[in-house]
């Protein structure tokens, strides 16, 4: 598309989705602004579904009389991260979800020497709180002991070893020494979220059980 501020037309591109709530929907430019010298152009835009503000930084690749081309440079908040979480996980499991998706929100920054903290604060979130579903019984044991012994309780030995897995990675992040160099933050979020699917399948699972014992 193309605005016009003063004198100079300026090409640019608009994303497709709001970063406040992802969602693709009408967008309007509510605000603009160049600055010639440092060859930068600034827009703030406002969202029709969640009716949140962001703010857009284009930087100018190529000046012709009249006339710029431009490039995005950034975008304020930054997008919503895809976490691909499953969608059942927010109702089932909020608190985790809340925490997976800040800690992703903080990887998309950059902020790569706290990811693993937050990632593995997750996982022990989801773990006892599954866990505590399961073993209503044990829930202040469980929410109280290591999560090492809190896994060692998980019925399913899939599940179990996704977890420790992802717990063996995730206690690496927190130590200058780590022992398992070789695997690192995108593994163990492979591991979490195939943890999750197990989960979602369990509870899916028990329903159907559920259903055909009525018959």
């Amino acid at each position: 598309m193309e605005i016009q501020i003063g004198s100079i037309t300026y090409t640019l591109e608009l994303p497709d989705h709001c970063p406040c709530c992802n969602k693709g929907t009408r967008i309007d430019i509510v605000a603009k602004a160049a600055n010639e010298a440092k060859n930068e152009l600034g827009l703030i835009l406002h969202c029709s579904r969640c009716e949140q503000f962001h703010f857009l930084t284009y930087a100018t690749l190529a000046r012709g009389l009249g006339h710029r081309t431009t490039s995005l440079q950034d975008v304020f908040p930054p997008p919503i991260p895809d976490v691909r979480i499953p969608i059942e996980m927010e109702e089932l499991y909020p608190d985790f979800c809340k925490i997976y998706k800040q800690t992703a929100y903080a990887e998309m920054q950059g902020l790569d020497h706290i990811v693993g903290v937050g990632y593995r604060k997750a996982l022990e979130y989801l773990v006892k709180h599954y866990l505590s579903e399961q073993l209503p019984d044990e829930r202040d044991a469980i929410l109280s002991e290591p999560l090492g012994k809190s896994i060692k309780r998980i019925p399913h030995a899939q599940m179990q070893n996704l977890a420790k897995a992802s717990t063996w990675i995730g206690n690496d992040q927190t130590h200058i020494i780590q022992k398992h160099p070789n695997h690192s933050v995108p593994e163990m979020k492979r591991f979490i979220l195939a943890f999750c699917h197990l989960i979602v399948f369990d509870k899916i699972d028990s329903d159907a059980s559920t259903f055909l014992s009525q018959d």
